[in-house]
């Protein structure tokens, strides 16, 4: 490949100048000092027990279904991979008997 190696190297550059200036959005408004994204306030609301049971039993039924549906796709894909093979066997018995 004659010629392209200049063609790599602008990409190369243009990633690589694309990076930088992303880079540098992160520290806009800062002003010199430690101020803005590194200072954000790290207060959590404190969550009463029956708040944290009822997101625990919401987390439990969306496991149960997402282990359900999981269940039935494994269980229709093994059903139809075995009915693929018979189906097969039986046109080779009957192409090559």
């Amino acid at each position: 490949m004659i010629g392209g190696g200049g063609a790599i190297q602008a990409m190369i550059t243009a990633i690589k100048n694309n990076s930088r200036q992303s880079n540098r959005k992160k520290f806009d408004g800062l002003g010199g000092t430690a101020e803005g994204i590194y200072k954000k306030s790290t207060h959590q609301k404190i969550h009463t027990v029956e708040e944290i049971e009822a997101a625990k039993a919401a987390f439990r039924e969306k496991q149960r279904k997402r282990r359900h549906l999981t269940y039935w796709s494994v269980g229709l894909t093994i059903a139809l991979s075995l009915a693929i093979v018979y189906g097969l066997m039986k046109l080779y018995i009957l192409l090559f008997n």
